[in-house]
């Protein structure tokens, strides 16, 4: 499997790059972008956030063409997949519209905040006929993989529970009123 993922990704031509576009220009979205620009047969094509300027640093920093404050002002670039790296109040209402407009679509955890917008959001997909992914950073993780592996071996015995702890350089809580 990697190395037929490995080989695809050489073979990748214009043709075949994927078309990216991101809705969320916070904390996580410079992680995000990071992980697309290292892939060879992706291609970032807009960014979209309400604010402007948060938007535009990162369209510079990561050379993307295209800034917008709206998703449906990004429709004209017709991404092939959009990431929602927003608050997760807005994740159902947007995933539902990038997949409208024909992109797959890749969202921040958590999904949404309800059982009933996830379910919308997969109805939506199924009637789109693309595919929604939760993003999940730690699956692929060495330490993770190697951890899983010395569980099926039974070199650690039963596992009774894990608690996977990870920490990240957050900026400081500005302040003001919480999100919900």
């Amino acid at each position: 499997m990697l190395v037929e993922h490995s080989r695809a990704r050489e073979g990748a031509t214009a043709a075949s790059t994927v078309k990216v576009g991101i809705v969320g220009a916070g904390y996580v979205a410079a992680h995000h972008l990071r992980a697309v620009r290292d892939l060879p047969f992706t291609r970032v094509v807009a960014i979209a956030d309400p604010d402007a300027e948060k938007a535009q640093t990162l369209a510079k920093k990561f050379d993307i063409p295209n800034v917008y404050k709206t998703l449906g002002e990004m429709a004209g670039d017709r991404p092939d997949v959009v990431h929602i790296l927003t608050p997760p109040a807005m994740h159902a209402a947007l995933a539902i519209q990038a997949l409208e407009m024909g992109a797959h679509v890749f969202v921040e955890k958590p999904m949404a905040d309800t059982v009933e917008e996830c379910d919308r959001m997969v109805a939506a997909a199924r009637r789109a006929n693309r595919v929604l992914s939760v993003n999940h950073s730690a699956r692929f993780d060495p330490v993770v993989l190697q951890a899983i592996e010395l569980a099926k071996s039974g070199a650690i015995g039963d596992v009774q529970a894990v608690h996977f702890i990870r920490s990240s350089d957050y900026p400081a809580y500005a302040g003001g009123p919480l999100p919900a």
